[in-house]
């Protein structure tokens, strides 16, 4: 057998190595080969659906175009050992911080606003507590969320409005849902946060959507999004002081894929309502409802109906 084809040919462990790498781990050892002919690497291609313990490494597609190189692999450090014709922000090294599922998870669970404990997030992502460690030391040195410690206890949050106006972004392109646990129960849950949540500080879902839609409706929010006369006068009876000042904006919501409203005003109001006892939130989640109270008090501005039912609110 040439020598070419021999060290394109591997035993079994290394096939068990290159797993992970598919055919770009192929391609390489192709190219490191000198004189390595196009009939070699078909024989290479073929030596590659060696049965083995690790099964069969299926490489149908692989390019003999050896002049194509392959992107550099990641060094030690995670990072790409490549430079760019312009200083550019590393938006690949955070994308990878929330690229796994169980700390988008946690993410998602303090979108609530909420602090929450290490012990907290090791409940809700059902992993063990050396794991969800790692995890959030992972979050915490990208500059995703914050850490705050206080004696023995560790408690979580979003490092800012920026960052969780991200991942209510990314939520927005996601395809859809991760899948949940199939109960009643969950359910129910997952009614709930789509019929009225927090966004980070902000209110969201139909709840959310429908109120913003509402205050545009009846001239208290202007197209600019800024807060209108009529609006000023109408939250500072509700008890906001200087109302007019703070900025609003808005904000894609991720499940009806409507704007609702964010920025500062958007939290103020978000805070206005539950201080007032207006709005309540159910148990730790993301989930909230409209109180009788509130119900009253919107209807009474013209803010009316809104999507958040009691009885499907008292669920769960």
């Amino acid at each position: 057998m040439p020598g070419q084809v021999r060290n394109a040919l591997v035993d079994d462990n290394e096939v068990g190595r290159d797993v992970s790498v598919g055919r770009k781990g192929l391609a390489r050892r192709q190219r490191q080969t000198p004189g390595t002919t196009a009939g070699d690497r078909e024989v290479a291609m073929k030596a590659s659906l060696i049965p083995s313990k690790f099964g069969v490494m299926d490489s149908p597609t692989l390019s003999t175009d050896s002049s194509l190189p392959d992107e550099p692999s990641a060094g030690h450090n995670g990072r790409m050992d490549r430079t760019f014709p312009e200083a550019l922000p590393d938006i690949a090294s955070v994308a990878a911080v929330l690229g796994d599922p169980s700390r988008a998870a946690m993410c998602a669970a303090l979108m609530n606003g909420l602090v929450w404990t290490a012990t907290e997030l090791t409940t809700y992502a059902a992993l063990g507590a050396p794991t969800v460690s790692k995890h959030l030391d992972k979050l915490i040195a990208a500059g995703v969320v914050d850490e705050v410690r206080q004696g023995r206890h560790r408690y979580l949050r979003v490092a800012g409005d920026e960052v969780a106006h991200v991942i209510e972004s990314l939520g927005v392109i996601a395809p859809g849902p991760v899948a949940s646990t199939p109960s009643l129960r969950v359910s129910k849950r997952n009614d709930q946060v789509r019929a009225g949540r927090t966004c980070y500080k902000h209110f969201a879902g139909q709840f959310g959507v429908g109120l913003t839609e509402q205050l545009h409706r009846r001239g208290h929010l202007g197209p600019d999004w800024q807060l209108t006369d009529d609006g000023n006068t109408l939250l500072s009876s509700w008890g906001m002081c200087d109302a007019s000042t703070h900025p609003a904006m808005p904000c894609m919501d991720s499940t009806e894929r409507r704007f609702h409203l964010a920025g500062e005003l958007g939290k103020r109001l978000c805070t206005l309502l539950f201080d007032n006892g207006w709005v309540h939130r159910i148990g730790t989640s993301r989930a909230v409802r409209l109180s009788p109270r509130g119900q009253q008090q919107l209807a009474s501005a013209g803010l009316t109906p809104l999507t958040v039912p009691e009885q499907t609110a008292n669920a769960g």
